[in-house]
């Protein structure tokens, strides 16, 4: 049995690769017999009936193909790369001064938007928009954990709107969030009086819950 392509190297979770068994007789002359397909390591390459491979997680894989008691095999071995940095948590609108909720995160991805978990980067950030002349402060470059960078203390100092954050790492392509804005210290609010325990929203009774966040960010 000879199987092609050779070994060969997956770099995304999800990503495929077709193999091919050729049954040859004693002389060498094809044979037209069922091909059975294993992986000896499902949690890292699934193999089909049809000889089609698909990388499950990093690490390697035998791939055997047996046709009518004889073997052959080829080693898969799936190897994430870096291809892209993407905002899992998006900036949210926050006061002027006080560190963005919810802590914004970025992880490194692999050409099919997986995680690469295992790997060692340092990931930066910056105001890629900042209309009012903002500086952004806090920790602005992070250890990715798990391939993913968490920034906890980002803060910026000026009021305005349209806010961009731009993420980077190594030479993957920049990550632009979602635009976010800036607002002033709210009026001091010494008592909340609500007209109803309830509100009918999408039917009723349905509960609900408000919340008047200070100026210092405590609720």
């Amino acid at each position: 049995v000879q199987l092609s392509p050779p070994d060969t190297v997956l770099t995304a979770i999800g990503d495929t690769v077709r193999l091919t068994a050729s049954a040859l007789d004693a002389r060498g002359q094809p044979v037209a017999k069922e091909t059975a397909w294993i992986s000896s390591a499902t949690s890292v390459a699934t193999v089909s009936a049809f000889g089609l491979v698909t990388a499950v997680s990093n690490g390697a894989a035998t791939i055997t193909a047996t046709v009518d008691g004889v073997t052959a095999s080829v080693t898969a071995v799936v190897d994430q790369a870096p291809a892209r940095l993407a905002f899992l948590v998006q900036p949210g609108t926050t006061q002027a001064g006080i560190p963005i909720v919810p802590a914004v995160e970025v992880a490194i991805q692999d050409s099919r938007e997986h995680v690469v978990s295992d790997l060692a980067a340092t990931i930066a950030i910056v105001l890629e928009s900042h209309p009012s002349g903002a500086v952004l402060s806090g920790s602005l470059s992070v250890a990715a954990t798990n391939g993913v960078g968490r920034f906890s203390d980002l803060a910026v100092d000026r009021t305005g709107s349209g806010f961009q954050l731009a993420a980077a790492s190594g030479g993957l392509s920049d990550a632009i969030s979602s635009p976010f804005d800036i607002m002033s210290d709210p009026a001091r609010i010494d008592s909340v009086k609500l007209s109803s325990t309830t509100i009918p929203i999408g039917g009723l009774g349905v509960p609900y819950t408000a919340w008047v966040v200070n100026g210092s960010g405590r609720t």
